[in-house]
């Protein structure tokens, strides 16, 4: 079966952009998003900030963010996304999972920070008349409570440099020539191949919920997203469809009107191209 982090994989080489590129263009690091793409959804630092990394990955990728987002809610999420109260976020009950109470520790942790911060200013802002050591020891306390976050920005720049670059966008495969007559076949024949004439129809219905793309010859999205479990879709051309799908044995696909069934195995990705005779490359 598909998973989000195969669609946003599927997606982005589809754009034509490296891991390196979408970092640029969203403000994302490498490492969470090569995490997203694994479903390692933890190192976006919790439910509220994955979902939007994922926005700011659609937009770029120009990806309908909303059923990925509803997906992650139904299978990857903690809890539905809905307001709670301070007492709710600082005391989870008994059942809270793990990574929630990791959340609230780091939660605790930022407002003692905060709280430590705003108390040295305080401190320093009425201490003119104070003595020279005790003007010190405040502005000691306001580096102190400061100091962790150039330290995390230094690590976050770190991290970029050190994290490799995505992968290289894999080419589409050639679109095979069609072989050119030859004086001697037209001579003796009298009756050569004729192309097929008209549009091309692609026809898909979902088994699973898959991330699937379709493109025309000029390059054109025709479709780009995830067809749920149970959906039918379909598309026209005069001359050339594209199909670049996430999980080949997770739909059943019609050409022209021909039952092409399955073209590949569960969790598959692959490419196919469609002419109005049929297929004609992968």
């Amino acid at each position: 079966m598909t998973t989000i982090g195969q669609v946003l994989a599927g997606a982005r080489q589809d754009a034509g952009r490296s891991v390196a590129d979408l970092s640029r263009a969203t403000c994302i690091t490498e490492q969470v998003i090569h995490a997203m793409e694994r479903d390692d959804f933890d190192a976006c630092g919790g439910d509220f900030y994955t979902r939007g990394h994922l926005r700011s990955v659609c937009r770029v990728l120009a990806v309908d963010p909303a059923p990925l987002i509803r997906w992650f809610d139904e299978e990857y999420a903690d809890a539905p996304p809905q307001p709670a109260s301070a007492e709710e976020v600082m005391a989870p009950g008994p059942q809270a999972s793990v990574a929630a109470r990791v959340r609230d520790r780091r939660r605790v942790v930022a407002g003692a920070a905060i709280a430590l911060m705003l108390g040295a200013l305080t401190v320093w802002a009425w201490s003119d008349s104070a003595s020279q050591q005790s003007g010190t020891a405040a502005r000691i306390a306001l580096q102190t409570a400061e100091e962790p976050s150039p330290a995390r920005s230094e690590a976050s720049e770190q991290e970029k440099r050190s994290v490799p670059a995505g992968a290289e966008v894999p080419a589409r495969d050639a679109e095979p020539a069609a072989p050119a007559a030859s004086p001697d076949d037209t001579g003796t024949t009298g009756a050569a191949a004729v192309p097929v004439e008209g549009p091309v129809t692609l026809r898909i219905t979902a088994r699973e919920r898959t991330w699937l793309s379709v493109h025309n010859e000029a390059g054109d999205n025709l479709f780009v997203g995830v067809l749920d479990e149970g959906t039918t879709d379909e598309w026209t051309d005069g001359r050339e469809l594209r199909l670049h799908v996430g999980n080949a044995g997770g739909l059943r696909i019609e050409v022209n009107g021909e039952d092409i069934g399955e073209p590949g195995s569960v969790g598959e990705v692959t490419r196919f191209t469609f002419t109005p005779e049929g297929v004609a490359g992968r």
